[in-house]
């Protein structure tokens, strides 16, 4: 599984990615600590499924469960999950699709 390319930077309280025709959003701010979200939109030409998860970007642990599987998306269609981060770590929100490919934002501070 490799993951996209790019270079990583910091975000403040949300920041998103877009790549092989989803894109996908995460929150971590303060108005909603500390509770964490993260969105996945489907645009690619048909339905699909996809694994969304949730990961604390200093110590690799999983806020959300990384099996987790969106139901079948259609085009234009978006799906959420969220968890709790007790900590003040920077989060990241990761999408994948079986063993095709693998991306995700920036890390996101609390903001």
């Amino acid at each position: 599984m490799a993951l996209g390319s790019g270079s990583a930077s910091a975000a403040t309280g949300t920041d998103s990615n877009s790549g092989h025709g989803v894109e996908i959003t995460g929150w971590h701010t303060r108005a909603l600590y500390p509770y964490v979200s993260a969105r996945l939109c489907n645009y690619q030409s048909s339905a699909n499924r996809f694994y969304l998860w949730i990961k604390d970007a200093q110590t690799g642990d999983n806020i959300t469960y990384n099996g987790y599987i969106t139901p079948s998306l259609a085009p234009g269609q978006c799906d959420e999950i969220g968890g709790y981060d007790f900590g003040r770590d920077a989060i990241q929100v990761f999408a994948q699709s079986g063993s095709l490919w693998t991306f995700g934002t920036d890390p996101i501070s609390l903001g």
